[in-house]
C-alpha cells in the first residue's frame, strides 16, 4: 500500500499540481480505512461529509485489483472534495454517471502511467488484463436490458453501450498488438467478421501456416 500510493499520486499529474496536492493530502491525513478487518463490511467506497472532507473505506489486500480500486475511489474522493469546495451544500451533490467519470478517469490515468513505467511484456499484459476485466455494462443499461421483453436482434443497429464497449476493446487490443483491429492493414477499410472457425484441425493448419 505505502509503495503504491506515490505511483497513484504521480499518475494524476495531467490534472495539475493542485489536484496532485489534494490527493497527497487525502492519502496522508487519515481519511482512508485501508485494510480488511474482522466485522468490517466488504467492498470499497468514498463517503462525502460536507464541510469536513470525504472518508474512504477500503479492503486493501495487496492485489493489483486493490491498487486500481484505490485509484478509483480516490477519484471519487477528489471529485467530492472539489465539489464541496466550489459548490454550496444544496448543489454539491452529483449524479452517479458524473461520479463514475471522475473515478474511471483516475483509473485510466493510473493504467497509462504504469504502462509507461514498465518494459516487461508480461507485466504490461497483466495491466491490460486488469483493465479489460473491469470493463462492464452500465448499471442502468443492465437493468433496462434485464427488464426488456424484446431481445435484441442480430440485425438491429448496435446500441450505444455496444459501440462504446467495442471501441474500448479495440483500443486495448491496439496497446497489446500495436495494430488497429478495426481497420484492414492492407486497404484501410473497416474490418468485419466473415466467419468463425471452430474446428481444431482447421485452426491448427492456419496457425501452422502463419508460423
Amino acid at each position: 500500500y505505502d509503495e503504491m500510493l506515490p505511483h497513484i499520486v504521480r499518475s494524476v499529474a495531467p490534472l495539475g499540481d493542485d489536484y496532485q496536492a489534494k490527493m497527497q493530502m487525502a492519502t496522508s491525513s487519515g481519511w482512508i480505512d485501508v485494510y480488511e478487518n474482522e466485522g468490517k463490511r466488504s467492498g470499497a467506497y468514498s463517503a462525502g461529509v460536507y464541510g469536513v472532507h470525504p472518508y474512504m473505506l477500503m479492503n486493501y489486500n495487496e492485489t493489483l485489483n486493490s491498487v486500481f480500486t484505490l485509484a478509483h475511489e480516490l477519484g471519487h474522493t477528489l471529485h467530492t472534495l472539489l465539489s464541496h469546495e466550489n459548490q454550496p451544500f444544496a448543489t454539491a451533490s452529483y449524479t452517479i454517471f458524473t461520479a463514475e467519470v471522475a473515478s474511471t478517469l483516475n483509473e485510466a490515468l493510473f493504467l497509462d502511467y504504469m504502462l509507461e513505467q514498465s518494459n516487461d511484456p508480461k507485466e504490461r499484459i497483466k495491466l491490460l488484463e486488469q483493465a479489460i476485466d473491469k470493463m462492464q455494462l452500465p448499471d442502468a443499461e443492465n437493468r433496462a436490458r434485464a427488464s426488456s421483453t424484446d431481445a435484441e436482434s442480430p440485425s438491429d443497429p448496435p446500441s450505444a453501450w455496444r459501440r462504446t464497449a467495442a471501441h474500448c476493446w479495440a483500443l486495448l487490443l491496439v496497446r497489446i498488438y500495436e495494430c488497429l483491429p478495426l481497420l484492414c492493414p492492407r486497404c484501410g477499410e473497416a474490418m468485419r467478421i466473415v466467419a468463425f472457425i471452430q474446428e481444431p484441425p482447421v485452426i491448427e493448419r492456419i496457425l501452422h501456416h502463419i508460423g
